[in-house]
This record gives structure tokens, C-alpha cells and sequence, in this order.
């Protein structure tokens, strides 16, 4: 327990910084897939957090630490960002909660956190098919030339933006685990 205190605390800065930089420097690197990189790097953040700070709450306590940092530093404004990071959060908690520490659970806040971060729009301002995240990524596939030899109806993109946020939830939980067998075979 004491040990976990200075960890949550540290976890919960090193999310808001996470939150105040690495959103701003994705969004200007490739902002068409932000709402899929920012989710699979804070679900990889907290998958591993668990695993250093356990305790009950333990991830709830760095999602407060890290939405009054976002609040803040970053316009003193409760909606948006700072409701979003509280709702991470709360649903990573409850999924350790209700299916423990393991790779069911890191798959579950993985995927869980994506698809919060592809219908959060919709929950917080009705939103969905004009959301800002949508709007890009949608013009991106339509412009892509790679994408460009299919026909791309309305909801064949919302399928492929769908289906890209479940695989990378999937994967930050797979990253996760490779990372763990990788650290147990240099320990052997």
C-alpha cells in the first residue's frame, strides 16, 4: 500500500502530461488517427499501471490526478477533455474490477477505452457522424491512395473507423503481454 501511493501518484502526472503534450503532438502529426493513438497509448499506460499500483481504485486515482492537470493547465474548462479523462478512468477501474488483473481484463480496458473514444461524441454532444474525429478520419480514407480502388459508403467507413478501434485495443493489450513474456525471458 504505501508502496502504491507514490506510484499512483507519479502514473497520474506522467497520464496528464500524456494528456496536455503527447495529445497536442498527435493531433499535429497525424490527426486524422487521433482518436485511435491517443486511446491505445493511455490504454497501454493503464494496463501497466495496474500491474505497478494494483489496489482497488488505484487507476481511478490517476484519472482525477490526471483531469485536474488537464483542467488546469489547459483552459480550466470541464467539459471536453477533462470529463473524458475521468470516464477512461472509471470504465478501466470497473473492468479490473469486475474481471481482475490479467489479459482478459487488459484486452477488455483496451478495446473498452477505444470505443469510448469513438462514441464519446456521441454521448457528450449528440454527435457521431459529424464528430471532429469522424469527419477526419473519414476524408482521410476517402483521400488515401491506398483506399482509393474501394467505394466507401457512410457506413462502410464508420465499420473500417469502428474495426481499426477494436484492433487497436486488441493490440495494446497483445503489446502489453509480449512486453511481460519478453522482461520474464531476460530474467530467466
Amino acid at each position: 500500500m504505501e508502496k502504491q501511493i507514490p506510484r499512483i501518484i507519479s502514473i497520474g502526472i506522467l497520464w496528464g502530461i500524456v494528456e496536455l503534450y503527447g495529445s497536442r503532438i498527435l493531433k499535429g502529426l497525424q490527426p486524422e488517427l487521433f482518436s485511435i493513438w491517443m486511446p491505445f497509448i493511455v490504454a497501454l499506460l493503464l494496463i501497466s499501471a495496474k500491474r505497478l499500483a494494483p489496489m482497488r481504485g488505484s487507476v481511478l486515482l490517476m484519472g482525477v490526478i490526471a483531469a485536474l492537470m488537464k483542467f488546469f493547465f489547459a483552459g480550466m474548462s470541464v467539459e471536453g477533455p477533462f470529463i473524458a479523462i475521468l470516464c477512461e478512468a472509471a470504465l478501466a477501474e470497473a473492468l479490473f474490477v469486475l474481471l481482475g488483473v490479467n489479459f482478459r481484463a487488459d484486452i477488455s480496458v483496451g478495446v473498452g477505452l477505444q470505443l469510448y473514444s469513438a462514441f464519446h461524441p456521441l454521448l457528450t454532444k449528440g454527435l457521431f457522424c459529424n464528430s471532429i474525429h469522424f469527419v477526419k478520419f473519414k476524408r482521410w480514407v476517402l483521400n488515401e491512395s491506398l483506399f482509393k480502388r474501394f467505394e466507401w459508403g457512410d457506413t462502410s467507413v464508420m465499420a473500417f473507423f469502428l474495426a481499426l478501434h477494436v484492433l487497436a485495443g486488441i493490440f495494446a493489450a497483445l503489446l502489453f503481454a509480449a512486453g511481460i513474456k519478453l522482461k520474464e525471458g531476460v530474467k530467466k
